[in-house]
């Protein structure tokens, strides 16, 4: 695949063949990315518990640089009768300690999958164990179901990863038939196609599968 091309900034009155040609390029570049092949261990990985207490379905690693954390996944359970299931995703902080992220319980008789998912900010964990950017932290998803009657839970991983936030993102402007554009909509345009080649990464952090057993890393457990 072609490398990125160099967008050239427009100026008043200035618009030729190379600048437009470099938009076309820009966007078949992202294009290209987009429709990327996809490694085998990026696939989905799915495991059921009866446990009770949290067990680890999955750990996985990735750096933590001051990004926002992507998650994605599916779980159920198989009781019939309204009994709740649990999950959560940590990481082992800085202090030897796991820290929960995020978390959720849910309850009901239906046995089909319940799709988790949501982008979360770790600005909040810097000081609680999230202190290093650039370094690579231990992950980990788990999950349990009620104490009593055995049942069983299910999840089905996605995804996860790190993800930018791109907060300069450009307001596009509308472009209309015989319309006079100015330097401005062709460089908002510009703007963002850099934004998205800077913010770029893979879709998915490539998952290492864990036993479904707690780990005995650490004993203390935070939630921020």
């Amino acid at each position: 695949m072609l490398g990125f091309p160099t967008i050239p900034e427009v100026a008043n009155h200035v618009l030729g063949a190379v600048t437009l040609n470099s938009y076309k390029q820009g966007c078949e570049y992202l294009l290209g990315v987009s429709h990327g092949p996809q490694a085998a261990t990026h696939g989905v990985y799915q495991i059921e518990s009866t446990s009770s207490t949290y067990v680890t379905i999955y750990t996985f690693y990735a750096m933590y640089d001051e990004t926002d954390l992507f998650y994605a996944f599916s779980i159920k359970q198989d009781s019939g009768d309204g009994r709740k299931w649990n999950w959560r995703v940590q990481y082992y902080g800085d202090h030897s300690a796991w820290v929960t992220v995020t978390s959720g319980e849910l309850s009901g008789t239906e046995t089909t999958l319940t799709l988790q998912t949501g982008t979360l900010e770790l600005d909040g964990h810097q000081g609680a164990g999230l202190n290093t950017p650039g370094k690579i932290y231990k992950w980990r998803v788990q999950i349990k179901r009620d104490a009593g009657t055995a049942y069983t839970v299910t999840c089905t991983i996605l995804g996860l990863g790190m993800v930018d936030a791109i907060s300069d993102w450009a307001a596009l402007p509308t472009f209309g038939e015989s319309d006079t554009s100015a330097a401005a909509d062709f460089n908002a345009i510009r703007t963002n196609l850099n934004n998205l080649y800077t913010h770029m990464r893979g879709a998915i952090t490539p998952l290492t599968p864990a036993p479904a057993h707690t780990t005995s890393e650490g004993t203390g457990e935070t939630t921020v």
